[in-house]
């Protein structure tokens, strides 16, 4: 195999893909093992820690320009990164934390919210077509919004949807 295609068929970044394959200095300096090495490490820290790619790449291109030893490129590599590369290590799976885009968040409860006070206005209104399961639904993920977040606008909707389905319940 020749290197462009080892170099296009390893599971590195795409951008240290096309930047070994068509940069004619680096050509030069790099060999078919050096890259299987910049593939095995890139596995490494793709399966173990989050780091930036980009990052990646630049200490790999500025390794090879440097290394005078094809031969220990493996271990030269690994300590370039291990000081250089800003990589922490990736939660356990089974972790109980979760990492949720604030955004994502603030349009859930957003969206909770809003139905959960249309729902109620049908039920406080009298209309004929109720839903009162998506209503129940709702309650429960305001009650989760509540453990989450301290707040009164959404404790006080909560507790008057309670009084709302009491008031139906009765009935």
């Amino acid at each position: 195999m020749d290197l462009n295609a080892l170099i296009y068929d390893s599971q590195i970044p795409e951008a240290l893909k096309n930047h070994l394959a068509e940069s004619k200095k680096l050509k030069s300096q790099i060999n078919d093992t050096m890259v299987q090495d910049i593939e095995e490490l890139f596995l490494y820290y793709q399966n173990f820690f989050k780091f930036n790619e980009a990052d990646f790449s630049i200490q790999c291109i500025e390794a090879i320009a440097r290394c005078k030893d094809a031969d220990n490129f493996y271990y030269y590599l690994k300590k370039i990164l291990s000081l250089n590369l800003d990589a922490t290590i990736k939660p356990e799976p089974s972790s109980e934390m979760y990492f949720i885009d604030s955004s994502t968040f603030d349009e859930t409860i957003e969206s909770v919210t809003l139905e959960l006070i249309n729902l109620v206005d049908q039920i406080y209104n009298q209309e004929e077509s109720i839903d009162l399961k998506a209503t129940y639904i709702n309650i429960g993920k305001l009650e989760l919004i509540n453990e989450i977040i301290a707040d009164n606008y959404y404790k006080n909707l909560l507790k008057s949807s309670y009084q709302v389905i009491d008031s139906i319940e009765e009935h």
